[in-house]
């Protein structure tokens, strides 16, 4: 059984107005336990508003939504339990941030769970450490913090209520390249220690190809294919038209191969880009 599904969702805002848009069309999808799922798609093709779906922010205009089984507008459920199950950090979440220190804001969701006293406590330096919050750092005011950090405290809040789901819309947008990679690399250490479910939305190809299992292309409101990031990948013309700009490597691949070398165009990271070179070279490293 799949942990997050969706059955014929869609999803209007303003119906019955002159604003009235249709932000999700007939959605059909389910996200297995132990993914890492790259959501990607051009602006208004309608990923944030699906993560909003997911832990019940926006209810379907139709359909339904699943989450291990459960039906989440289902009759008897409670929509905030099923938000503890499914965390979701918005896009510039450090802005969210009003506590007076680092340690009360990451402590703000398990609090509100009803978990106090050590568990609490634990909790929070167990998610501060698992994003690079040193522990001098928890009793400074969030107001203190780079950008940097004050993203890495707005996850950790996220972390410390130990979601079955953790959803994250562009959790790297803003940040320096090293500040991303960091953070990318911390939460798929996160995904593989958990073995639950990850899913992040990015505009950035290479992010994706390199750290995700498996990526789900939306346009205009539907969703285009959801699979392996490889077979995804592979539709590197399909992904182009929607607007959307295919991994530097695999445009420099393309290249090689319309100037007549033989290259495997189906590459997407720079460490498959070396292999493959190394393969042409007979196995010789240079």
């Amino acid at each position: 059984m799949s942990l997050l599904k969706t059955e014929n969702l869609t999803f209007i805002y303003s119906v019955g107005t002159p604003f009235e848009h249709t932000a999700l069309k007939n959605i059909n999808v389910e996200l297995d336990r132990g993914e890492l799922v790259g959501v990607i798609g051009g602006t208004g093709s309608g990923k944030s508003t699906l993560m909003q779906q997911f832990n019940g922010l926006l209810k379907p205009t139709e359909g339904k939504v699943y989450v291990d089984g459960v039906d989440i507008w289902g009759p008897g459920v409670n929509i905030r339990d099923i938000r503890f199950k499914v965390g979701l950090v918005f896009q510039y979440p450090e802005y969210q941030l009003f506590e007076e220190t680092v340690a009360k804001d990451i402590a703000y969701g398990p609090k509100n769970m009803g978990i106090e006293g050590e568990e609490l406590t634990n909790r929070v330096k167990e998610a501060a450490n698992f994003v690079g919050i040193k522990e001098d750092m928890l009793e400074k005011s969030p107001f203190e913090l780079s950008g940097g950090e004050k993203r890495r405290v707005a996850i950790a809040g996220s972390l410390a209520m130990r979601p079955e789901i953790l959803i994250l819309d562009e959790p790297t947008a803003g940040l320096d390249p090293k500040g991303r990679e960091d953070i990318l690399r911390r939460i798929k250490e996160y995904q593989k220690e958990t073995g639950g479910l990850v899913v992040i939305v990015s505009h950035s190809m290479e992010d994706v190809a390199k750290y995700c299992t498996k990526a789900l292309a939306m346009s205009e409101a539907q969703i285009y294919m959801y699979d392996d990031v490889e077979k995804v990948f592979e539709k590197t013309d399909d992904l182009v038209e929607m607007g959307l700009a295919i991994p530097q490597i695999s445009q420099v691949m393309k290249e090689l191969h319309g100037r007549g070398i033989d290259v495997n165009t189906n590459i997407y990271t720079v460490e498959k880009a070396k292999q493959e070179i190394i393969r042409l070279l007979g196995g010789k490293r240079a």
